[in-house]
């Protein structure tokens, strides 16, 4: 099989977003509904406590009818002492199944009202066992404030987490640079079911590497979660390569599928999983990843990125050999042109040097970049460098006038009267993802792209 991977970057790129839908295949009926999830103190505090270590708590809190939500009948008084410091920090503690872990898989976002006596106060939720906050508090206006977080798979609440071994939560409030010694009102907190299957991709993470022997295929595994008063009825995965189902295990709600990286080839890869549930309702969630099964690497030492090439040029690249695969062949390739590369024995380390003698007057001047690429018996794996053709000297013209227009030569300037420019600055940039450009370019993620 023929594939494509890369080891270094490139300053000029274009990245290539494949994302494939996924057909849904029956699998058996596995995760039914869950029962409403929340907390209105209509019969007393809930269970909520008020841990010390919250500097700004003054007390335990209380079962409340002073002061309400609109349309409650109840809320929760949380006594706080917030001191005029920059943060002072005071909350409500729920542990939701005496520690037990609690699958919120089946809940979009989580609600709850709180009231605000004065200016300056800020809320949020935080789950705890382990201290997981949002992104960012709320700021309260005062009297009753509604504050909604995402806790679904895409939240950019909590960007990243599971929620299906929640134990613990929060309702936070904090002070800045505010004297207040009084109570603090919580009600209504609900957890919002879902109305479609939530999909968590376990296995592989985003941006993962991977590599299995020759032979064996990856474990594709993923968390799925119907919506209350439904089932999964199938779960199925879609890469750019191959697809297939997944099995469901009842007790878990894990799914899982042998995924053929080899099949799939190095590079990037984008595997698609999408779990539908008894009424039809779809989810799709994708992992975005680096497949490396092959060990053959090459790396171009010569010529440089963004060097001036004329005339005549040696290219230069250092090749590794897989040795499962014998000595690669090795050509280089300039836009539409190839020519093949002379490949050296291995040394001591097993790298080989390929070089080629470049006639860069068969390129026109500008950016031209040069492909190394090695084929073995399995893989086929490149380096690209990018660099500037100048075998002409530049026309250069003065601009004059001519009448009521200026010309450069005898070409009429398109701009008459003032132009202004803008200057920018280019700085390095860190890739936050693995990408891959228009040409095969992989970018794994952390690579620098230099300008």
């Amino acid at each position: 099989m023929v594939n494509f991977r890369v080891v270094r970057s490139l300053a000029r790129c274009v990245v290539v977003c494949a994302l494939a839908a996924a057909p849904a295949i029956a699998a058996p009926p596995v995760l039914a509904g869950t029962a409403p999830l929340g907390y209105t103190f209509a019969d007393g505090t809930d269970g909520f406590t008020a841990p010390t270590w919250l500097s700004a708590n003054a007390g335990d809190p209380t079962r409340s009818t002073t002061q309400v939500a609109p349309g409650s009948g109840a809320s929760l008084a949380l006594p706080v002492n917030l001191t005029g410091g920059g943060f002072d920090q005071a909350g409500a503690d729920k542990v939701i199944d005496n520690f037990n872990p609690v699958d919120l898989s089946p809940y979009r976002a989580v609600q709850f009202s709180v009231y605000a006596p004065m200016p300056n106060i800020s809320a949020d939720l935080v789950f705890n066992d382990p201290w997981d906050p949002p992104t960012g508090l709320r700021d309260l206006s005062v009297g009753w404030n509604t504050i909604t977080y995402d806790i679904g798979p895409n939240s950019a609440d909590f960007p990243n987490q599971d929620f299906s071994q929640a134990k613990e939560l929060i309702l936070r409030v904090v002070g800045r640079g505010v004297t207040y010694s009084g109570p603090i009102y919580f009600d209504a907190v609900q957890f919002i079911p879902t109305t479609s299957p939530v999909v968590r991709v376990l296995a592989p993470q985003p941006d993962d590497t991977l590599a299995v022997p020759q032979g064996q295929a990856f474990s594709l595994r993923a968390h799925v979660t119907a919506s209350p008063g439904r089932t999964i009825s199938g779960v199925a995965f879609q890469s750019a390569k191959q697809s297939g189902a997944l099995t469901g295990d009842p007790a878990t709600g894990d799914w899982t599928a042998p995924w053929d990286l080899w099949r799939e080839g190095d590079g990037v890869a984008t595997v698609a999983v999408t779990a539908t549930d008894s009424t039809g309702v779809a989810t799709t969630a994708r992992a975005t990843v680096l497949v490396q099964d092959s060990q053959l690497t090459v790396h171009i030492v010569q010529p440089a990125f963004d060097q001036q090439l004329g005339g005549r040029t040696q290219v230069v690249a250092q090749v590794h050999p897989d040795p499962r695969f014998g000595l690669p062949r090795v050509r280089l390739q300039t836009g539409r042109d190839s020519l093949p590369m002379e490949l050296s024995a291995p040394d001591a380390n097993g790298v080989a040097t390929a070089t080629a003698r470049l006639e860069t007057r068969s390129l026109p001047d500008g950016a031209a970049s040069l492909k190394v690429a090695a084929t073995d018996r399995a893989f086929t794996v490149f380096d690209v460098s990018d660099v500037l053709v100048q075998n002409h000297r530049p026309d250069w013209d003065v601009v004059r006038a001519s009448g009521a227009t200026f010309v450069a030569g005898h070409d009429p300037l398109r701009y008459v009267g003032w132009n202004e420019y803008e200057l920018f600055t280019r700085t390095d940039q860190t890739n936050q993802h693995v990408q891959q450009t228009a040409d095969g370019t992989v970018l794994a993620k952390g690579a620098v792209r230099t300008w």
